[in-house]
């Protein structure tokens, strides 16, 4: 009604998008996350499942907030660098930590830094905003196009979470999402198998997958289509979705399963229409069998604006910040070391299915500039 934009920092490790984690403090973490008309989280988060969400969902934003505990010392190029794959992921709402009224006299440690008028850098900071701010109001028009979806295995969790934790099901799960889509929190970051495939990829929540249409080999929720699904070790689902998973695989879609598969699928899996794989190397393997639309020596983000293709290119596949693992605590401070000297100075882009002449959108300046 007052056209507000409402998002939501969750506790850990449910904002990483760890299914027992976030089941155990949730029971359904995409049902009760999917309402926020801004999903995400915190840099101790993982953008993928939130920016699914509000692509699922038609939410208008994805939200971040960060970069609390990093220190004093960052500079505003440091901050770009840390923003990049939160961006490829998804993020178009940054809500910098923080603005504090007061430090106590400049003693009060408490998920520092500032990052306001206390630094040296201030006057300086609309150099940095602008390019931010542009970059999330383009990527948050038109939609997201991409052909890979993970399912987050809600009910295999659901099912194995008993009340001495979960069981050898949940965990598998649990272990095969975490393979597949890596971990995103600052401190410890960890790339996944579809990241380091290069492969951008949804994840799709079990809700979206019932009320998913079957139109040309194609899951279609909206505005996304996906012709291919993987399963992360996924041995139940609710009702419903057995039958719509055959379809979808009947009608030439492409469905994989890591490590195990729900019996109600088992003639899919048996006549060889659909694909169990053990390992990165068999999942990316599989994968291969249906190329991506883009071609590039990083993940990337796609996204169409009526007839405009829109893709974000980072000269680096994840971050040129490299960060020192902490100790346990995680309120310890965090050692880095930044070089922009890890940014490639130029790359190969293939995008298949296009004709019309590529143009750069520099993010600095807002101005347009031709490409070879």
């Amino acid at each position: 009604r007052n056209g507000l934009i409402c998002g939501c920092d969750q506790q850990s490790p449910s904002r990483a998008a760890e299914p027992v984690g976030s089941l155990q403090k949730y029971a359904d973490y995409t049902r009760t996350h999917r309402w926020y008309g801004a999903p995400g989280s915190d840099h101790d988060g993982h953008a993928k499942l939130h920016s699914s969400l509000a692509h699922l969902y038609g939410r208008p934003r994805v939200w971040l907030e960060a970069f609390h505990s990093t220190g004093w010392g960052g500079t505003l190029e440091e901050t770009f660098d840390w923003l990049l794959p939160w961006i490829r992921s998804g993020i178009t709402l940054y809500s910098p930590h923080a603005d504090y009224y007061s430090t106590r006299g400049g003693w009060w440690e408490w998920a520092s830094p500032s990052t306001c008028w206390r630094q040296p850098y201030w006057k300086h900071y609309p150099q940095f905003a602008a390019p931010i701010s542009r970059l999330c109001w383009l990527l948050a028009r038109g939609h997201h196009v991409c052909d890979i979806a993970v399912l987050y295995p809600t009910s295999t969790v659901q099912a194995g979470l008993l009340q001495n934790g979960p069981n050898a099901q949940a965990k598998a799960a649990h272990e095969a999402w975490m393979a597949l889509t890596g971990t995103m929190i600052w401190a410890r970051q960890k790339t996944g198998w579809l990241d380091h495939a290069n492969r951008d990829y949804d994840a799709l929540d079990e809700d979206s997958l019932l009320r998913a249409i079957v139109t040309d080999s194609k899951l279609v929720i909206g505005e996304e289509s996906f012709s291919t699904l993987i399963l992360p070790a996924c041995t139940h689902l609710p009702p419903g979705a057995a039958e719509r998973l055959s379809e979808f695989v009947l009608a030439g879609g492409h469905l994989i399963a890591l490590h195990a598969f729900p019996d109600t699928l088992r003639p899919l899996f048996a006549s060889g229409r659909a694909t169990l794989v053990q390992t990165e190397a068999e999942c990316l393997t599989a994968l291969a069998h249906r190329p991506s639309s883009i071609v590039a020596p990083v993940p990337t983000l796609h996204r169409r604006i009526d007839d405009l293709n829109v893709v974000l290119v980072t000269a680096t596949p994840s971050m040129a910040t490299q960060v020192n693992p902490p100790p346990k605590e995680w309120f310890a401070r965090r050692s880095y070391d930044f070089t922009p000297d890890r940014y490639a100075k130029t790359t190969d882009v293939l995008l298949r299915g296009v004709t019309a002449a590529p143009f750069l959108l520099d993010p600095f300046d807002g101005e347009r500039k031709p490409v070879s």
